[in-house]
């Protein structure tokens, strides 16, 4: 299981779970959640998020934000987070879940390369090779990681937060669904 994380779950983590969902093929098996540590709970996501992720293709219907379990952050495979600050909540929670958790930026900085590659057959196996690639390289500076959360913003900002998500989901996706 995906889990995506944010602050109040009615912007990023949303955009990118209910992107992802819009994006699997057929026939792939990868299940998808969202939750926020400071979720604004029972709450749809904020509108010009909604309308960003619609422009993508995605589907905000139904979404209710909720906060984040400590039993999600357990079972998932694979934790993606909008922000270091969110990263260090969710290691500060469940300090195993180490190396299953990334900033969405930093999983597709670190996977991209091997998109395409010869993979294991299990996304612990591709979770572990991408967290294997940590430290091998000089880390870009680290507001690079972090996703500006675009809450009550314009639809500008919304957009180009959708749209940076879109990016690193594209990426997360095609790592995951290399295991045919």
């Amino acid at each position: 299981m995906v889990l995506y994380v944010c602050t109040g779950n009615v912007c990023r983590s949303p955009i990118a779970e209910r992107f992802l969902r819009a994006q699997i093929a057929s026939g792939l098996n990868i299940s998808v959640q969202s939750a926020g540590i400071a979720a604004l709970e029972g709450l749809p996501m904020d509108p010009p998020s909604a309308q960003a992720l619609r422009e993508l293709g995605g589907d905000d219907s139904g979404h209710l934000a909720r906060w984040l379990e400590d039993d999600m952050i357990t079972r998932a495979d694979l934790i993606l987070v909008a922000t270091r600050l969110h990263r260090a909540r969710v290691l500060g929670t469940v300090p195993s879940a180490l190396r299953r958790t990334f900033t969405m930026t930093e999983f597709a900085r670190l996977g991209a390369p091997l998109v395409g590659t010869d993979m294991a057959a299990y996304p612990t196996d591709v979770v572990a090779a991408v967290a294997g690639r940590r430290g091998q390289y000089e880390p870009g500076p680290a507001e690079d990681d972090d996703i500006t959360d675009p809450f009550q913003q314009p639809i500008e900002t919304a957009r180009a937060c959708a749209a940076e998500i879109a990016r690193t989901v594209r990426i997360t996706l095609a790592l995951l669904g290399s295991r045919e």
